[in-house]
């Protein structure tokens, strides 16, 4: 999906420089919590950026422990509002006691943020129950405050995976629909979900809808808006996602279907190999679109194929969907997309995972499992212009890349590794943020460790801290669960001890660094 990046402060854009690191957020359950819905599992993290240099990063979770402050049932949304070097600035949960998922978070042009999604509640802040589960679109303030909710379906399942933002304050939401009553103007289904858009005014009325089924290879069952985009002018809109049979998987294609502004299909069309297919992203660069998927086979769409069970595809079109070119990316095992966005340098960034260690991904030793992928390719041709991979030996996943203005970005995913790139994991699933670097390869410009003991842990008075080589000077820094910085010193040699007794009990991370190297761990204050 497209990430827009905004302009930063100037102390921002000096914290731009910091160096590279990953850092893990949730609690002791899932973060995702159940991992994807719909077809094929939709994103299921996202991120954006603010004006005044702060990153807003995107979940659910059934946790209530640790980063999480509420659960008020099941899975709830989280947002970490987060500085760019990765502190928690705050952390929220919004839901009731049913399953709310969210898939998307944009700034908007009065710099709130958008977030769209799923709930089955009807109490706490997600009233107005239209039947098994709803879509909806809220917004929210810099400080985490609820400051618009918009509810639409019917006595089924229904879901918004993404939007984005029209002329006037109005919005753009796509995604799928079961239902044929409450909100939705269609009396029957050919299939069990049709493809579904919607546009809603600023004050959440609904301005026109429609809903896309059995269009492409006359086939009735399943198809899913996934991902969007707005186009230059009054061109109006570009909906991609899938169109399938549950019957037949070979037949699952991607489908783009673009709108003019009031609403009415200009063509429908469908991509794809001739095996089972499924959609990552879009993105516009000027007049040029930019769509991934999952393919697993080549056709007369695809090109080449590198072999395994999948490869990454990306396809270049103009603004009317038609093919410029197209390649796909990976190795002889699994390769798979989640979503797109266009750097300020015009570069084409592909967010995903692989399980491959040769071709695309020769480079860069696996971790284990399914590791997160990004791949940088140039937008005239598709060339490839760096990879990173990052992980543990669990399986790791990269959803957004959030291009910036120096020579770095920020990786968003989620994570069940506890080793490797990936330490200090709270419990299950953990979402995580990774600032990298596009000039150094991964394996040198990642954070190096620094070998210490810390003891006694868990501690109740004071703590001590022993290097296991000699240091000049080392930093040291404590976090408590919220990310908050709660003590900092300095200290030479090798040794190094302080009081904690005024501290809360709970979990800490403590984190040395002297200039050259960084290590965290986690501290228990009983």
């Amino acid at each position: 999906m497209k990430i827009g990046v905004l302009f930063f402060s100037l102390v921002a854009c000096i914290q731009l420089h910091a160096q590279p690191f990953v850092r893990l957020y949730g609690g002791s359950a899932d973060e995702p919590a159940g991992f994807g819905s719909g077809y094929g599992g939709a994103p299921a993290v996202s991120a954006a950026y603010s004006p005044d240099g702060f990153i807003y990063l995107l979940s659910y979770t059934a946790s209530n422990d640790s980063y999480i402050n509420l659960n008020r049932g099941f899975d709830d949304i989280l947002i970490l509002k987060l500085a760019l070097n990765g502190d928690t600035v705050w952390s929220k949960t919004y839901g009731g006691t049913g399953n709310e998922r969210a898939y998307q978070i944009k700034l908007l042009s009065d710099n709130t943020l958008g977030i769209a999604g799923k709930t089955s509640s009807n109490d706490g802040q997600f009233t107005g129950s239209k039947g098994d589960s709803d879509g909806f679109f809220m917004r929210i303030n810099s400080n985490g405050d609820l400051v618009q909710f918009v509810r639409l379906g019917g006595s089924l399942v229904d879901s918004f995976y993404g939007f984005f933002e029209d002329d006037n304050n109005a919005f753009i939401l796509f995604g799928e629909t079961g239902s044929v009553d409450g909100d939705i103007n269609q009396t029957s289904h050919a299939g069990s979900s049709e493809a579904w858009v919607v546009k809603i005014t600023s004050t959440g009325a609904i301005a026109w809808q429609d809903l896309t089924s059995g269009i492409v290879n006359n086939i009735d069952w399943l198809e899913i808006f996934w991902d969007g985009v707005k186009l230059p002018g009054t061109n109006g809109y570009l909906l991609m996602g899938i169109t399938g049979d549950f019957t037949d998987f070979n037949t699952d294609n991607i489908l783009v279907v673009k709108y003019n502004p009031v609403g009415e299909k200009d063509f429908v069309k469908a991509y794809g190999s001739n095996v089972q297919d499924s959609p990552g992203g879009i993105a516009i660069k000027g007049n040029e679109i930019f769509i991934t998927a999952r393919v697993g086979g080549t056709s007369s769409d695809v090109s080449d194929y590198n072999g395994g069970g999948a490869d990454i595809w990306l396809l270049k079109t103009d603004l009317e969907a038609n093919a410029i070119w197209n390649k796909s990316y990976g190795g002889t095992d699994v390769d798979y997309p989640y979503g797109v966005s266009i750097g300020q340098d015009g570069k084409v960034n592909i967010t995903g995972i692989t399980r491959s260690t040769n071709n695309f991904a020769e480079a860069w030793e696996a971790k284990g499992g399914f590791d997160a992928w990004l791949v940088q390719v140039n937008s005239d041709n598709g060339d490839t212009l760096l990879t990173r991979r990052i992980g543990g030996t669990e399986a790791d996943f990269a959803h957004y890349f959030l291009p910036t203005f120096d020579d770095s970005g920020y990786l968003v995913g989620r994570t069940r590794s506890n080793d490797g790139d990936m330490s200090l994991n709270n419990g299950g699933a953990d979402v995580f943020l990774s600032r990298v670097s596009y000039t150094e390869p991964l394996s040198n410009g990642k954070v190096k460790p620094i070998g210490f003991n810390l003891f006694p842990n868990p501690a109740q008075d004071q703590i001590q801290i022993q290097l296991t080589d000699w240091s000049a000077l080392t930093t040291v820094q404590v976090y408590n669960s919220l990310g908050q910085l709660v003590h900092t010193d300095q200290f030479g040699g090798q040794n190094y001890q302080t009081s904690i007794s005024a501290w809360s009990s709970g979990s800490y991370v403590v984190s040395l660094n002297n200039g050259q190297q960084v290590s965290r761990l986690k501290l228990i204050k009983q």
